[in-house]
């Protein structure tokens, strides 16, 4: 948990420490870490679209960040604990890649 985040969301440091304690976020993290999720056609279009409309009006957008796009859209996909990835993982991960278009 990054520091300082639990007083965003509300928690009293002792119930940072009780959440944190009966290890459900670290069963969480192994449980998703244990999908693997394969790219559905229409996460890989929408990807793919969004990275050449952003390539278009900057050339200077690497290959990092399509991979980057991907990357995201697995790892979206392995919070739901999802076998798919599917266009909504995509989305998600586009618009945190390319902010803009």
């Amino acid at each position: 948990m990054i520091s300082g985040s639990y007083r965003e969301i509300g928690l009293t440091p002792e119930e940072r420490k009780s959440f944190e304690d009966n290890g459900w976020v670290s069963k969480y993290i192994e449980r998703a870490r244990s999908v693997d999720p394969a790219m559905t056609d229409g996460a890989v279009e929408l990807i793919r679209m969004v990275y050449d409309i952003a390539k278009e009006e900057d050339p200077e957008v690497g290959e990092d960040r399509l991979k980057a796009c991907f990357i995201l859209a697995e790892m979206s996909a392995r919070m739901r604990f999802s076998l798919t990835v599917e266009a909504e993982d995509a989305h998600r991960a586009t618009m945190i890649v390319f902010p803009d278009p």
